[in-house]
């Protein structure tokens, strides 16, 4: 289901986490966008996010997020540092995370009061993906002579399975 025409804008509920959303989309996009490449892949990308957020489209939010991963690749690819494209993977996940939430958040409660929940939910979220990625980030920035590149994709593996899994 892709959600109503009438979009986040005309209901109280999900404004916070669509507002967090496009934050995080952004900042992604700021951080990963090294080269040109990256940059039109990342401007599409959060182009298509406030469209998602827009139109209530799960769809399009994951097509979004799937543009701003391409985007880190090809910053990765490019040679950027490891901490700002740790810090985008994080921004890419939640980005992702709060708009769906804040799309199911429209649809179901409509008008009704949601600020607290809303907090709730990003305070919550926020913590159970940045932390594994601060930890991993302080992991690497540690001389241990050379820590594999394999460690950030599976604790970055681990926080993306995090989070599918609490969203059951």
């Amino acid at each position: 289901m892709t959600g109503s025409a009438s979009g986040i804008g005309n209901a109280s509920a999900g404004r916070i986490t669509g507002g967090a959303a496009a934050m995080a989309g952004l900042s992604a996009f700021v951080l990963t966008g090294v080269d040109t490449l990256a940059t039109l892949v990342g401007v599409a990308s959060v182009l298509l996010l406030l469209t998602a957020l827009g139109r209530s489209s799960r769809v399009l939010a994951t097509l979004a997020g799937v543009g701003l991963f391409g985007e880190l690749v090809l910053a990765a690819a490019s040679g950027a540092p490891a901490g700002p494209l740790l810090a985008a993977a994080v921004g890419i996940i939640l980005s992702w995370t709060f708009a769906h939430a804040a799309i199911d958040l429209a649809e179901s409660v409509g008008t009704a009061p949601s600020r607290d929940l809303e907090l709730a939910h990003l305070a919550g979220t926020t913590a159970v993906v940045a932390g594994p990625a601060v930890a991993l980030y302080l992991v690497y920035s540690v001389e241990w002579g050379s820590v594999p590149p394999l460690a950030l994709a599976l604790i970055l593996f681990g926080a993306v399975s995090l989070t599918a899994a609490l969203r059951r």
